[in-house]
């Protein structure tokens, strides 16, 4: 599975320098504290929250996003709401 599955709306449009289309995962360094990094500079571009992003780290250990472009740099915090427990016996 993508670790990058949990983003609503997350798209890319990536290519090599031949005009073949790339998958994601081709850039994709995942590290072992299952933080992952993403840089598709020299081919394209990711979309998230209908803005371009160039490359995105995210953090496991804070559940934080950094996507950037051109310089600037987005943050999301990705969060996790308890919303019921199911006591079945």
């Amino acid at each position: 599975m993508d670790p990058w599955y949990f983003l609503d709306g997350f798209d890319y449009k990536i290519k090599d320098e031949n005009d073949n289309t790339l998958e994601l995962c081709e850039l994709l360094e995942v590290y072992p504290s299952g933080s992952w990094y993403v840089n598709s500079t020299e081919y394209g571009y990711m979309t998230y929250a209908e803005k371009r992003y160039t490359e995105l780290l995210y953090i496991n250990s804070t559940k934080t996003l950094y996507c950037k472009n051109n310089g600037d740099t987005d943050t999301y915090a990705i969060n996790v709401e308890f919303v019921g427990q199911n006591n079945e016996t």
